[in-house]
């Protein structure tokens, strides 16, 4: 195993946050992103770089630490995207609201409004880190990903199947 802390962490962040975030942004999607993949290549580039050439390792270990952060922040990004557009084509029909959803019109409608909160929440963190870190904003955005699939759970695609068949 390796004594570089900074390798550990990318270790770490790799079987940790990306692959349970990447993992679900694959099944939600049914496409593998190639943004994430490229920070993925360019991550690995930087080990071998590390691991050939010991002038430069620190440096680029640092490196490789910051593409699996970027990457993992990108898929969390592109899951956080893909239910906020998910349930924005199904809950912009008032009568989808209003008939087709498992609980009561005004829980989804908060339920809704608590997903948009925690994403502004994101995204206010994820400025602030700008240049500085970008994993402090990876689980806000999965957060507010969770809170939109919340909501989307609520809508019985069932009933929204006949209600547009009416």
């Amino acid at each position: 195993m390796t004594g570089n802390p900074d390798e550990m962490r990318i270790y770490e962040l790799l079987r940790g946050d990306f692959k349970r975030i990447y993992s679900e942004l694959v099944i939600a999607t049914g496409s593998k992103p190639y943004q994430v993949i490229f920070e993925l290549v360019d991550s690995f580039t930087h080990i071998a770089i590390a691991k050939t050439d010991p002038s430069v390792e620190n440096e680029n270990i640092n490196a490789s630490l910051k593409h699996v952060q970027r990457a993992t922040l990108d898929a969390s990004k592109l899951l956080w995207a893909h239910y906020k557009k998910e349930l924005n084509n199904i809950a912009s029909n008032d009568e989808i609201i209003r008939y087709c959803t498992s609980c009561h019109e005004d829980e989804f409608i908060k339920k809704c409004r608590y997903a948009d909160k925690i994403s502004l929440d994101a995204r206010i963190v994820e400025e602030e880190n700008v240049g500085m870190n970008s994993s402090a904003s990876v689980n806000h955005y999965y957060n507010a990903a969770i809170a939109y699939r919340s909501a989307i759970d609520k809508i019985d695609q069932k009933k929204v199947k006949h209600f547009k068949i009416f």
